[in-house]
Order: C-alpha cells, then structure tokens, then sequence
C-alpha cells in the first residue's frame, strides 16, 4: 500500500531527524516523490529524477553548475 509506506518514511525521516542525523533517502524516480520528500522534511535524496549514475568527476560538475556542493564523507 503506497500510503501506508509513504507514512512509514515519513515516520523513519523524523526519527533520524529526532537523533541527529540526516538520511539519504535512494531510489527518487519523479517529482511526485521528491515532493513528497520534501514535504516530510528529507534533505538529502538521489535517483533518476536528479540524474543518471554519472562518474564523480561529472557530477561534481553537474552539482557546481546547479550551485550545489558535493558531500564529502569522513571516516568514523
């Protein structure tokens, strides 16, 4: 059921948000679903809705000609 997993999300994203983290939400395939997203609070996503998978050098491209920045991961 479509809402009950939609709900489930949004009930996943404000637990992390509660703990002090931020998920990155995968598999976004249209606006209907970065919307939603959005609507929920989600601050990271990607999928197909952004771009296909693109080699790092490109999508720090893509990323700086959209005026994004791209985010780094530190070793635990």
């Amino acid at each position: 059921n479509p809402k009950s997993g939609g709900t489930l999300l949004s009930y996943i994203i404000g637990m992390a948000a509660a703990l002090g983290t931020s998920p990155l939400t995968e598999g976004v395939e249209s606006e209907e679903h970065f919307k939603f997203l959005k609507g929920v609070d989600c601050e990271r996503a990607q999928g197909y809705y952004f771009s296909k998978p693109l080699p790092m050098a490109e999508v720090r491209q893509v990323l700086r000609d959209k005026g994004m920045h791209y985010e780094r991961q530190t070793a635990a």
